[in-house]
């Protein structure tokens, strides 16, 4: 009777697999249907579509000059980062019939983004983040990073080192790996400017798909430590741990915004990794890290920015400084979409070129 009964739950959990597998696949290619039929594209073209789960808010990448949709690439530390040498990426997302925006981009050989030369230039100067320093739908030339370049009139070269939808985890475990070289980086590194946004609060505590293999940091008596990666939601994680179903699926395109809680409890995690990044970037480069918090008036976030500041690391909030323009909030950012527009960073990389010649 015993061998019978293990046979009947060894089946039957072979069975529970298989089903979630197929649940698994179904889902991902509605989503993937639904995602390439509000953006216009065909279904036999190869591209690759970045976001949080939902399909009105993910974007699409494409590189025109070849077959592969070619924007990332796997990494076994990082969990995925930007193919090198890619010079013609089309980033695009739609709504309603309505293009929010079409644009151009390109990667250089190091895998960073390329903005703005400034060969001459007596510093340099770093940007680090996700989307919001990458600059999703802009060009090259609009991203705060090269309008940073511009407006600093020679004196210094910004380098831009934001990756679309990554988390704090990654921005640290780039920095412990020596893997951060910005191309042609000549000069004296006069400052380097980190973004800070919701998403990465969330993805640094495994909360949102694309933390997928990413490494994860924990606090254990009180001290930063490392302790492996994010789980990929195959099907055996998604049935043996419950966490993975509730992180990696379950989170897909939920708005955790309205509850700063969430953010509360990650404030020491995120304070103790930012600690850590300024301690690696005073040693590598003496240069202080500027932390660039886009909070829009956002309980959580304000209590984030404060510990932050408590922690002795310099702080701007983005928010504030766009709404001293007198302009409203959405009048930054493209419409049905959470990423800044062009008047968001002109406005912002005015002041901190204002700041660094302080």
């Amino acid at each position: 009777m015993s061998r019978r009964f293990a046979v009947l739950m060894i089946s039957l959990l072979l069975a529970g697999i298989s089903s979630v597998e197929i649940f698994y696949q179904a889902q991902e290619k509605e989503l993937e249907d639904k995602t390439r039929k509000i953006n216009g594209i065909p279904e036999g073209e190869s591209w690759w579509f970045s976001g949080t789960g939902s399909p009105e808010e993910r974007i699409a990448y494409r590189s025109m000059d070849s077959d592969s949709a070619g924007l990332f690439l796997r990494d076994p530390e990082l969990g995925f980062r930007l193919r090198p040498n890619i010079r013609n990426v089309r980033s695009v997302s739609r709504r309603g019939g309505f293009t929010i925006f079409d644009a151009r981009q390109s990667i250089g050989r190091f895998g960073w983004r390329i903005g703005k030369e400034a060969p001459n230039a007596k510093y340099d100067v770093l940007f680090l983040g996700d989307s919001f320093t990458y600059g999703a739908g802009l060009g090259d030339e609009n991203t705060l990073p090269s309008l940073f370049t511009s407006y600093s009139e020679g004196l210094a070269r910004a380098h831009n080192l934001g990756v679309p939808n990554w988390g704090l985890q990654q921005v640290l475990r780039t920095l412990e790996l020596e893997m951060e070289k910005p191309e042609l980086m000549g000069g004296t590194v006069a400052k380097v400017f980190l973004g800070i946004t919701l998403e990465q609060i969330f993805r640094l505590s495994g909360m949102r798909p694309e933390s997928a293999g990413s490494p994860k940091y924990e606090l254990k008596s009180g001290n930063l430590e490392r302790v492996g990666i994010f789980p990929e939601p195959n099907p055996w994680n998604l049935l043996c741990d419950l966490s993975a179903i509730c992180s990696l699926w379950g989170s897909r395109g939920k708005d955790f915004s309205s509850d700063p809680e969430i953010v509360n409890r990650a404030v020491p995690l995120v304070v103790e990794i930012l600690k850590k990044i300024n301690l690696i970037l005073k040693e590598r480069y003496r240069s202080g890290t500027t932390v660039i918090v886009w909070n829009f008036n956002h309980p959580g976030l304000a209590f984030l920015e404060k510990s932050i500041r408590e922690a002795g690391i310099d702080t701007v909030n983005a928010g504030e400084v766009l709404l001293r323009t007198g302009k409203k909030s959405d009048d930054f950012f493209f419409p049905w979409d959470r990423h800044p527009n062009r008047d968001a960073n002109d406005v912002l990389a005015v002041y901190l070129v204002e700041r660094l010649k302080r």
